[in-house]
This record gives C-alpha cells, sequence and structure tokens, in this order.
C-alpha cells in the first residue's frame, strides 16, 4: 500500500543507529528532532560518541532541544538556523575521521 497517490515520492526510513560507528554526527532540523530521540533514546552507549546538531526551526515551541540534552550526548549544539547548522556541519565534517556516521533528520528542504 502507497502512502501517497504520488507514485515517484520518495519514503524514507527512520534513522536507525549504527553500532559499529566510531562517532555519530546528527544534523536535525524541527520535528527531525523526534526522529533523531526514537533512534538515540535506547543506544546510550552510542550517545557517548555522538554529535548532535540542531535548529529548531518551525517547531521552536515545541522545546525539542530539552528533549534532545535529556539524551546525554556528547555534545549538543543548538543552532539559530539551518543555515547556520549546515556551516558548523561543513566544518565538523572536514575534521571528521573515518568510522563517523552522519545522520540527517527534518523537512524534505533541509
Amino acid at each position: 500500500m502507497q502512502l501517497s497517490e504520488i507514485k515517484s515520492r520518495p519514503v524514507y526510513g527512520g534513522l536507525r543507529v549504527d553500532g559499529s560507528a566510531r562517532r555519530h554526527l546528527v544534523a536535525a532540523e524541527g520535528e527531525g528532532a523526534v526522529a533523531v530521540i526514537e533512534a538515540f533514546g535506547g543506544a546510550s552507549e552510542a550517545l557517548g560518541r555522538t554529535a548532535i546538531l540542531y535548529c529548531p526551526a518551525g517547531s521552536a515551541g515545541r522545546d525539542h532541544a530539552a528533549a534532545l540534552r535529556e539524551l546525554g550526548a556528547d555534545a549538543l549544539h543548538v543552532m539559530p538556523s539551518a543555515p547556520t547548522l549546515l556551516f558548523r556541519l561543513n566544518a565538523m565534517l572536514d575534521v571528521a575521521t573515518m568510522g563517523t556516521r552522519l545522520y540527517a533528520a527534518g523537512r524534505e528542504g533541509f
């Protein structure tokens, strides 16, 4: 059963934590935080090697940043805008080493 009448519309699966990754780098925007919380909520071992970059965007009133903070990741950076998040992400990718796993969650345009 298709979820959409548009046959070419992509259907994305949820985030899955790669237990073999040496480092986890997460970029999330708005409601994408929910996917991050669901994926990393049960991955306490991975959280010690996880950096989360988050931009609240249109969901600022829902305080997903507090829920992300409660996960206990190694680092959480809350950014004021998506361009700022992407700038920081680019800098982090410049120094990322082999074994780093990148996760992205947010609106399709993000």
